[in-house]
């Protein structure tokens, strides 16, 4: 049993709302730092960090949200799988802001930043999940092509963000976590330069 039309857009609504709020305490977490004097390089660089990780976490979380957006696009209705995944997508938007403060909390930034990756590599997998059902099932297309642009979409996603998962747990492990976390600003960037030539 499927989703009608309305209820979909009911969904498409709460998915909305959950990134809406999602993104407004991602920016409330921001603190503003308590500095006696002159600001220290050292302060700097952590204020810098901050805004940089905020900046990272807002982009890639609006890149699932859009993602998303096409899968709504493309089914013509819901079936509950597709309702269970897109829950479980609004769950794991509204962790962001949680995983981007462990980071910035945890004296252990190797753990926090491999939490925030674990977050974001949950929202990537359920939105691979998401696409590769309606392309196994076309009485859900909402057009006739949905699947080609869907598939198109598909191994766009899946190989920017294995590259993006990968490099981002080698640097966080070998090098520096907060440079990991930072690699994810690059996926919005493929993503919006490769996603021209599949429209």
């Amino acid at each position: 049993m499927g989703f009608d039309k309305f209820e979909s857009d009911r969904l498409r609504g709460a998915f909305d709302g959950v990134f809406a709020i999602a993104a407004t305490i991602l920016v409330l977490e921001l603190e503003v730092p308590v500095v006696e004097g002159t600001l220290e390089r050292a302060e700097l660089r952590e204020i810098g960090l901050n805004i940089a990780q905020w900046l990272v976490s807002f982009i890639v979380t609006f890149v699932f949200w859009h993602e998303f957006h096409w899968v709504f696009r493309s089914a013509r209705e819901f079936d509950i799988r597709l309702v269970v995944i897109v829950a479980l997508e609004m769950a794991c938007i509204s962790l962001v802001p949680f995983a981007s403060k462990v980071l910035n909390a945890s004296d252990a930034h190797l753990i926090g930043s491999l939490f925030y990756i674990t977050v974001m590599g949950s929202n990537v997998l359920l939105l691979t999940l998401a696409n590769s059902i309606i392309i196994g099932a076309p009485h859900l297309h909402s057009t006739e092509n949905a699947d080609v642009h869907l598939r198109a979409r598909r191994n766009l996603q899946m190989g920017i963000f294995t590259g993006v998962i990968t490099a981002s747990i080698v640097v966080t492990v070998m090098h520096d976590p907060w440079l990991g976390v930072l690699f994810w600003g690059l996926a919005p960037v493929l993503i919006a330069l490769r996603t021209r030539s599949i429209q």
